[in-house]
């Protein structure tokens, strides 16, 4: 849950550096814009915005900072002698940053690879511990006060905490039902939180439902090749358009220009009892539901490629034309006799001489054998 709330955040993040950019350009020059009031409104509207997604982040991170839940086995206290794992947690949590950031670059399209960096090592840790990198982006008093919202405060290192966890430390009262979301269904009439939870609790499968992209999030798989770059082929061979575009590749994700008096408005939304739970957001799969979808891939393909169906007679009889099952019967019996008649042994008597051997029994007299031929030695192969 910490990584969706990472991509979402993020994804609304890369949107405000952009705006923050433009503007930069915008009052830079012989031909610079003068700024309104409204535009400082909207501004500010925005910062709350992002502020909002870092509580959602900082929800989830403070459960694996306690070790609730799933998260227990991470839990750097043991249990009886309460001594802390440092080395172990530094270990994991250097290796925990380093996969998030790859994963939301990837999820992103891999934009911005140094602004995702740079704010991850941001929230987690501080403005203290960020590497001086060429890379990154130098932001004004004003452009940091947009981005990193009301509640960043950089005190000495020693007494300073980490930027989720002070959005935690001083939440407006009508943003309180954010941190439920989730985990229990809003119940109010608040328009920002039922968006918010809208973005939160839809699958990615089903987002462009509710025209909400993150990106990569929910997209065909064939509109990507193997390293989840986008084929352009695929994407040209969609027919996307401005007017058919559930995924937002050819509509690129902007800001919705928010009311100016929606701060006003929020404050006087009303706030009922939560009482149901959401148990699950993500549906979990079985690997037989999974190879039982592979299947039904393979079949979609085979009968897209010029398949035809097929009853059961149609597939022995194509079967049996196709495989062989060995030699006829009648070869077998033939081969079998042939072979019995090689085993048995001929046996001739020497005729009777009454004269001289009337005396000896038949059974006592010596029999002469057939001298056996090279052919009987051996089995037809």
């Amino acid at each position: 849950m910490l990584l969706h709330a990472l991509i979402i955040y993020f994804e609304y993040f890369l949107r405000m550096v952009e705006f923050v950019l433009i503007r930069r350009d915008e009052l830079a020059g012989n031909m610079a814009q003068i700024q309104s009031e409204q535009t400082n409104d909207m501004k500010r509207i925005f910062s709350i915005y992002l502020s909002q997604y870092r509580m959602l982040v900082a929800r989830n991170y403070s459960a694996i900072l306690k070790g609730e839940g799933d998260m227990a086995q991470f839990y750097h206290m043991k249990e009886i002698v309460n001594i802390s794992a440092t080395i172990k947690d530094k270990y994991f949590h250097e290796q925990f940053l380093a996969v998030a950031i790859q994963i939301v670059w990837i999820t992103l399209h891999r934009r911005a690879y140094y602004v995702i960096e740079m704010e991850m090592n941001r929230l987690f840790r501080s403005e203290h511990f960020i590497v001086n990198k060429p890379e990154y982006l130098k932001f004004t008093p004003l452009e940091v006060s947009l981005l990193y919202g009301r509640n960043n405060r950089l005190v000495n290192y020693r007494s300073q905490v980490s930027p989720l966890i002070q959005e935690l430390q001083r939440i407006p009262e009508e943003d309180l039902p954010i941190l439920w979301i989730g985990e229990r269904k809003y119940r109010g009439t608040d328009t920002r939180i039922v968006q918010i939870e809208l973005e939160y609790i839809v699958p990615g499968p089903q987002l462009f439902m509710i025209d909400v992209t993150h990106g990569m999030l929910g997209h065909p798989k064939i509109l990507y090749d193997t390293m989840l770059n986008l084929n352009w082929p695929a994407v040209r061979f969609a027919n996307f358009s401005t007017e058919y575009d559930p995924y937002q590749i050819v509509r690129q994700p902007c800001l919705q220009l928010p009311n100016i008096n929606e701060d006003k408005m929020r404050k006087l939304s009303s706030q009922y009892d939560q009482f149901f739970k959401v148990f699950r957001i993500y549906e979990p799969f079985s690997l037989q539901m999974l190879a039982k979808w592979v299947r039904r891939d393979r079949l979609i393909n085979f009968y897209r490629t010029g398949g035809v169906l097929q009853d059961i007679y149609l597939r022995c009889t194509k079967d049996l034309n196709q495989k062989g099952y060995g030699p006829p019967v009648n070869t077998i019996i033939a081969k079998y006799f042939k072979l019995i008649a090689r085993h048995r042994k001929n046996a001739y008597v020497i005729s009777d001489n009454r004269s001289s051997i009337a005396n000896l029994s038949i059974l006592s007299m010596p029999k002469e054998r057939k001298k056996a031929t090279q052919d009987d030695r051996f089995f037809e192969e």
